[in-house]
């Protein structure tokens, strides 16, 4: 899939967040999005998503520009991880799934269950199924967004801090996972995260953003040195056997 961002401008209550964004994430499987708190990466992927719309700009898909897609097309081309999801009543994990999948397309009861099991099994946690989505752990919980997300065979998933609340074991796993779907999937994913050693091990490429701008975008392994991360966190790092230390 082809995604371009292009002279992008966008403003919370008149707090400018972007100015002349641009941006062209047509290469890569696996993309990172990192940079400080505040820098507007989670305002990106809203933008990318049609959640938010932007000021000025446009936004690009498959050379179309997404203003032209209708909600149910835009549905069939990008699917939306949020960070976490409360759920106010007890729902088993298959209810979960046909229910948000009933509201993006008419299936029968039957398609809806088939499609949610595949899901599962794609993940491999087809054993959630009839478990309580509010009794999973938060690894668990991001295992069945990711699965509700592929269940929408969309080529462009996009995945808001998926283990910013995780332990390091399952960080660890959800970032594996997330490099076997693009794999073995025929899908992009852009994740935003912190961790530059999880970018450094598992992502194909990554943008790197500073107050609203663009610093630097490309291969991970041509983008990610010490002097580039200095000047993105203001953190002075080292490379100790690809991986990066902070200097004390």
């Amino acid at each position: 899939m082809n995604l371009q961002l292009c002279n992008v401008s966008f403003s919370y209550n008149h707090k400018k967040v972007f100015s002349d964004l641009s941006v062209d994430f047509s290469d890569g499987k696996l993309i990172a999005v990192g940079g400080n708190n505040g820098s507007g990466k989670s305002t990106l992927l809203k933008l990318v998503a049609g959640i938010l719309e932007p000021a000025c700009g446009q936004i690009f898909i498959d050379d179309r520009e997404y203003k032209q897609l209708g909600r149910r097309d835009l549905a069939q081309k990008i699917s939306y991880v949020p960070q976490f999801i409360e759920t106010a009543f007890d729902l088993q994990v298959i209810d979960f799934l046909t229910m948000t999948a009933e509201r993006r397309q008419p299936f029968s009861k039957k398609e809806l269950f088939e499609k949610a099991y595949t899901a599962l099994e794609r993940v491999g946690i087809e054993d959630f199924a009839q478990r309580n989505i509010n009794e999973l752990s938060g690894g668990e919980r991001q295992k069945v967004l990711i699965a509700n997300a592929l269940s929408q065979n969309a080529p462009l998933m996009l995945l808001d801090e998926p283990v910013s609340h995780l332990d390091w074991s399952s960080q660890i796993e959800i970032f594996k996972l997330l490099r076997e779907i693009v794999t073995n999937e025929n899908c992009k994913i852009i994740v935003i995260a912190h961790d530059i050693n999880l970018i450094a091990m598992y992502c194909s490429h990554v943008l790197l953003m500073k107050n609203g701008e663009v610093v630097t975008y490309g291969k991970t392994s041509e983008i990610l040195e010490p002097q580039v991360i200095q000047s993105v966190f203001d953190l002075k790092v080292r490379n100790v056997d690809n991986y990066f230390m902070p200097i004390a």
